[in-house]
């Protein structure tokens, strides 16, 4: 599914992951590869497992026939070791047992969560009455969407994560034309389709203004606050985000699809927060969220210290020190290969002469002018 210039100079596609079985999958494409071979091979290991427990388990119990064979007839007996060799045989074969049964019912489960989410894929969701096929629509929106570099999380129901998010939004346009040469390519209407664009289009673009206003920092205004102009788009925004949503997403009733707690939000406590700080981006989260990656560097600098209170001590003060402490301003020093050094002093020859040429040919031509 990938173009020829998709792919880099070693083979691997542009934007891709390993894939279970060995090779790459387009980043988006996760979702559709073919978890066979990795159930069948899982199968075949529980299987070679069982097989190899069950031949040490019968070598052990050989092992006390033999010894047991070598009495004479009249004095054939067990031994202390024979018993034990005979309960380690047994205790083999339960072991081998039991593995192959968690693995095998591992394997089971596996596939009936595959099955079920394949199943969850194939659900309708444009309506009852859509004529289009959501499965192909669903696996063409998630190429769509990891040509463009935007990774659905497996995790979370196929959310998005913020850096995606906002990706989105700024590629929308690109990526519903791309969908939509898709549908008219899978031989569904060309009027479908464009409908299909312009409804997603009509919520997508008054998020992408709620997006990035709201997550402004240096506004116009005094005091780093939002202009009047730009307090008065969001608020804008925010209606026809309302608006868009009720008029394009129905549920399947044919009812207006309610707002999300998030959309309630923009629509209506968005507008008031600004109204009433004429700045959004400052409250934000980001910067609280940034704090993790520092934390948890500062927690591996003194993860070996043992004492509790003394180990939080040092955490807080690291974290400090990271936080207000300006970060060095180190000079890149990179090495030259001799023929760039040969060619910086030709430059620097050449540069020499000419001014030495134009600093003798200066006064000259200002005596002549003067003459």
């Amino acid at each position: 599914m990938m173009g020829d210039n998709d792919d880099d100079e070693g083979g691997r596609p542009a934007q891709a992951v390993a894939a279970p079985m060995g090779g790459f999958v387009a980043v988006g494409e996760l979702a559709a590869a073919d978890w066979g071979g990795l159930l069948e091979k899982a199968r075949k290991s529980a299987e070679d497992d069982l097989a190899a427990g069950m031949y040490q388990a019968e070598v052990w119990r050989l092992q006390a026939q033999q010894s047991r064979g070598e009495w004479k007839a009249q004095r054939r007996r067990e031994t202390d070791s024979d018993r034990k060799n005979a309960k380690y045989a047994r205790e083999l074969e339960a072991a081998a047992n039991d593995k192959h049964a968690e693995v095998i019912a591992s394997v089971e489960a596996l596939e009936k969560a595959i099955g079920a989410h394949d199943e969850y894929e194939r659900v309708d969701c444009e309506g009852p009455d859509s004529r289009v096929d959501s499965g192909a629509l669903v696996d063409l929106m998630k190429f769509v969407l990891g040509k463009h570099g935007i990774n659905i999380q497996r995790y979370w129901n196929g959310a998005l994560v913020g850096p995606d998010c906002r990706k989105l939004l700024e590629k929308h346009t690109e990526i519903l034309e791309d969908i939509r040469k898709g549908v008219v390519a899978a031989g569904h209407g060309d009027a479908e389709a464009k409908d299909f664009v312009e409804k997603h289009t009509a919520v997508l673009k008054e998020v992408e203004v709620v997006s990035t206003i709201t997550r402004r920092v240096d506004g116009g205004g005094a005091d780093k606050c939002l202009s009047a102009g730009e307090r008065a788009e969001l608020k804008r925004a925010c209606a026809a985000f309302g608006t868009a949503w009720r008029a394009n997403y129905v549920d399947r009733f044919g009812e207006p699809r309610m707002l999300t707690p998030k959309g309630h939000i923009v629509e209506v406590h968005v507008p008031e927060f600004v109204d009433m700080f004429h700045a959004c981006g400052v409250f934000g989260e980001d910067g609280a969220e940034a704090l993790h990656v520092v934390d948890s560097l500062c927690r591996r600098i003194v993860r070996q210290m043992r004492n509790p209170e003394a180990r939080h001590k040092a955490h807080t003060l690291h974290h400090l020190a990271r936080s207000f402490t300006p970060e060095l301003q180190r000079d890149i020093h990179t090495r030259q290969s001799k023929k760039k050094k040969d060619a910086a002093l030709a430059a620097a020859d050449t540069a020499a002469a000419a001014a030495a040429l134009i600093a003798a040919y200066v006064p000259v031509a200002v005596a002549g002018d003067a003459v």
